[in-house]
C-alpha cells in the first residue's frame, strides 16, 4: 500500500511539475472567456448576445480555413526554420503565412458579406443573415489572432500565444459593457473593433521579440511541401472546428437568437469538460514526437497512457460539478438560461470523448496517415451535421444537442483506432525507413 501511495505521490508531483504552467495559463484564459460571456449575457439583451455567440462560432470555424493552414503547419514548420544561422528561411515562411492568411480573410469576408446581404434580401428564415455578416466582421481578429497563436506557439511564447485573445480581449470586451452599456447595444461590432486592436499589437510584439519586426527583406515563396502540410493540417483543424461548433451553427439556422443565445451558453461551458486537452497536448506531442522518430512504440504507449489518466480526472471532476452545480453555474448568465441544464450535461459528456480522444489524435496527426485523420474528420462531421439538423427539425434543441455528442464520441473513437493502427505500422517498419 505504502508503495502505490509512493507510486501515486510521484505521478501527481510529476504531473503538476510537467502540465502546471501551461495549464495555469489555459484555466486564466478560459475562465476569463467564460466570465466574459457571462457579462455580456448580463449587459446585452438575448438577442444581441445570441447574435455575437453564433456570430462568433461561424468566424470560428472559419479561423483555420482563414490562414490557409499555414497557423497549424507552423507548429512544423517554424521551429526548425529558426534554428538555421540566418533566420531566412523563418522569414520566408511569417510572410508566406501572413499574405495567405490576408488573402485568405478578404475572400473569405466577401463571400460571408454577399451571403448575409442575399439571405437578408431574400428574406431567408432563421439567423443566417445575421450569422454571417455578424462573422465577416469578426473573422479578421479570429484568423489572424489563430496565426499569432501558432507562430507564438512554435517559438516558445507561451504567454504570447494564449494571453491576447483569451485574456486581454475578453477583460477588455468586459469592460467596455460595464462601463458604457451602449457597447452591448452592438456587441459584435464593439468585440471585432476591439479584437482587431489588439491582434494588431500582439502580432507587432510578437514579430518584435522573433526579431522580424520589421521583416527582413523576403520573397514570397510556396515551397510544394509547405503547401501540402498546410492544406492537411487546414483540412484537420477546420475539421475539429467543425466538430466543436457546427451545433451553434445549426441552431443558429433554425431558431430563433434567443433560443441560440441559450444553446450557446451550454455549448461554451461544456469544452472545460475538455480543457486538459488544452495543457496536455502541448506538453505531451513533443515527447509523443521525440518517441515516435525513435520507433519507441513502447514509450509513445506510455505517454498516451499519461494523457489519457490527466484528461480522465479532469473532466470527471467537471461532469460532477456540471451535475450537481449547473443551476448555480447558470444562473450566473440570467434566469433566461437556466433551461440550458439538460443541454450543457449532454453536451459536456461528448466533450469528455475529446480529453480522451485527443490524447489519440496526437499520434494520428504525428504519423504518416495525415490524410487518414482529415477523411476521417471530414467523414463524421459532414454526417453528423446533417444528422443534427434533422433532430433539431424533429426534437427541437435537445436534438441536436445529442447528435452533437454523438458525433464527438463517434470521432474520438475513431482516432482511437487511427493512432492503434499509426503505432502498430510503426513497430513493424524496419528502422531505416521513413
Amino acid at each position: 500500500m505504502k508503495t502505490v501511495l509512493a507510486h501515486t505521490n510521484r505521478l501527481a508531483r510529476g504531473g503538476l511539475r510537467r502540465f502546471g504552467g501551461s495549464a495555469l495559463l489555459v484555466a486564466l484564459g478560459r475562465l476569463a472567456f467564460l466570465a466574459f460571456f457571462a457579462v455580456a449575457a448580463r449587459f446585452s439583451s438575448v438577442t444581441q448576445f445570441g447574435e455575437f455567440a453564433t456570430s462568433l462560432a461561424l468566424a470560428q470555424i472559419l479561423a483555420i480555413a482563414a490562414t490557409l493552414g499555414t497557423a497549424p503547419a507552423a507548429q512544423a514548420i517554424l521551429p526548425a526554420a529558426m534554428g538555421r544561422r540566418n533566420g531566412r528561411l523563418a522569414d520566408i515562411f511569417i510572410r508566406f503565412s501572413l499574405t495567405m492568411t490576408l488573402l485568405a480573410t478578404l475572400g473569405f469576408g466577401l463571400v460571408l458579406l454577399l451571403i448575409g446581404i442575399a439571405a437578408d434580401q431574400l428574406d431567408i428564415p432563421g439567423g443566417l443573415g445575421t450569422m454571417t455578416l455578424g462573422a465577416c466582421y469578426l473573422l479578421p481578429g479570429i484568423a489572424f489572432g489563430t496565426l499569432r497563436e501558432f507562430l507564438a506557439r512554435s517559438t516558445g511564447h507561451t504567454t504570447l500565444a494564449l494571453l491576447p485573445r483569451d485574456v486581454v480581449w475578453t477583460v477588455a470586451c468586459m469592460a467596455a459593457l460595464i462601463a458604457s452599456p451602449t457597447f452591448g447595444d452592438n456587441l459584435v461590432v464593439g468585440c471585432a473593433v476591439l479584437l482587431a486592436t489588439i491582434e494588431v499589437g500582439a502580432t507587432a510584439i510578437l514579430l518584435r521579440r522573433l526579431g522580424r519586426w520589421p521583416l527582413r527583406k523576403a520573397p514570397l515563396r510556396f515551397f510544394k511541401q509547405w503547401r501540402r502540410r498546410s492544406l492537411a493540417l487546414m483540412l484537420n483543424n477546420t475539421g475539429g472546428l467543425l466538430l466543436d461548433r457546427f451545433d451553434i451553427f445549426i441552431v443558429g439556422l433554425l431558431f430563433p437568437l434567443d433560443a441560440a443565445a441559450v444553446y450557446s451558453v451550454a455549448n461554451r461551458l461544456a469544452p472545460l469538460a475538455s480543457l486538459s486537452q488544452r495543457f496536455v497536448v502541448p506538453v505531451q506531442i513533443a515527447k509523443i514526437s521525440l518517441a515516435m522518430a525513435r520507433r519507441d512504440v513502447t514509450q509513445v504507449w506510455l505517454e498516451v497512457r499519461t494523457g489519457l489518466l490527466a484528461g480522465a480526472a479532469f473532466t470527471l471532476g467537471v461532469l460532477l460539478l456540471f451535475s450537481f452545480g449547473n443551476q448555480p453555474i447558470l444562473g450566473l448568465y440570467g434566469d433566461h438560461y437556466l433551461q440550458a441544464a439538460q443541454i450543457l450535461l449532454i453536451l459536456s459528456v461528448g466533450q469528455s470523448a475529446t480529453a480522451l480522444g485527443s490524447n489519440f489524435g496526437m499520434v494520428a496527426s504525428i504519423g504518416h496517415r495525415k490524410w487518414t485523420f482529415a477523411i476521417i474528420i471530414w467523414l463524421v462531421v459532414l454526417p453528423g451535421g446533417l444528422l443534427a439538423y434533422m433532430a433539431g427539425l424533429w426534437f427541437g434543441m435537445m436534438g441536436v444537442a445529442i447528435a452533437a455528442a454523438v458525433t464527438l464520441i463517434t470521432y474520438n473513437f475513431a482516432l482511437a483506432q487511427v493512432a492503434r493502427i499509426t503505432l502498430a505500422d510503426l513497430g513493424n517498419s524496419p528502422a531505416g525507413s521513413p
